[in-house]
């Protein structure tokens, strides 16, 4: 009885890790994104070419972009871009949307004078959504797995102590009493262990997971709407002022190239 015992702590211990773990990853899960998204700020910053051909140097960079401190100064040789921002305590609590920002300021520096793709900043989030996702997924079965391989287990041990030449009367062959207390003993432990692994997914499945998948999804949904209503719209008046700059220094060169080809023809008579 007291191997089963061991056994049964063991397993138990072994499914509580696992459901702490996954139930942590959840609840990260449902924090995925800032409860406030009125934190998210755009700012213009400047860039220079050298941080750009820089790997390292650019990843510290976008490390370094915060709207408590303003620390990225005009230069020279760098060029303004338009970058989302959040706070570093943001930062710290919500640290997988803070790797959605990273990723979303990297494509707007590398795509910096043209129009933003609203798909590719989609996709850059529920990349990010999915691997945390797929974590979640990967694991949060476990507990079961374990009981059900616990269960397999402790009817082993139990039939492996079934001792069928006990006792011999006539033909008929009688098990020992013991024999058959350690075969019930194992199938118990078995049995609990498979219970607790079932109430541990259940648990996670129902009623961790579920609430946090449409929390997430709600602000999911926010979080595209702040990029549609704001982000976009102040990056597209950046665009239409440089094509305007374009188009009025195209029509200044063409007047001034009529009027030198005028002067031309005068000049020829």
């Amino acid at each position: 009885m007291t191997f089963e015992i061991i056994f049964i702590i063991a397993l138990v211990g072994l499914q509580v890790f696992v459901f702490g773990n996954v139930f942590l990853k959840i609840k990260s899960y449902q924090r995925f994104f800032s409860f406030f998204f009125k934190e998210i700020q755009i700012k213009k910053f400047f860039i220079t070419k050298a941080t750009l051909s820089e790997p390292e140097m650019f990843d510290n960079y976008l490390d370094s972009l915060s709207n408590d401190v303003q620390i990225i100064e005009e230069s020279e040789n760098g060029e303004q871009v338009e970058l989302l921002v959040i706070p570093n305590s943001t930062k710290s609590n919500h640290s997988h949307f803070s790797e959605v920002i990273k990723s979303t300021n990297a494509y707007l520096c590398k795509n910096k004078g043209a129009s933003a793709d609203f798909g590719i900043l989609k996709d850059s989030c529920e990349r990010h959504l999915e691997k945390v996702d797929n974590e979640i997924g990967n694991l949060i079965n476990v507990p079961l797995y374990i009981g059900l391989a616990g269960t397999f287990v402790g009817i082993i041990i139990g039939l492996w102590g079934i001792d069928f030449s006990a006792t011999t009367e006539g033909t008929t062959t009688t098990i020992s009493s013991d024999s058959i207390s350690q075969l019930l003993n194992g199938v118990i432990a078995a049995m609990f262990a498979s219970l607790v692994g079932l109430t541990f997914t259940v648990i996670n499945t129902a009623l961790v997971y579920k609430p946090a998948a449409y929390k997430n999804d709600t602000d999911k949904n926010h979080y595209y709407d702040f990029l549609q209503r704001e982000l976009l719209p102040f990056l597209n008046i950046g665009v239409s002022k440089s094509l305007g700059s374009f188009k009025d220094v195209l029509n200044h060169f063409i007047i001034k190239f009529g009027e030198n080809m005028d002067d031309y023809k005068e000049s020829g008579h």
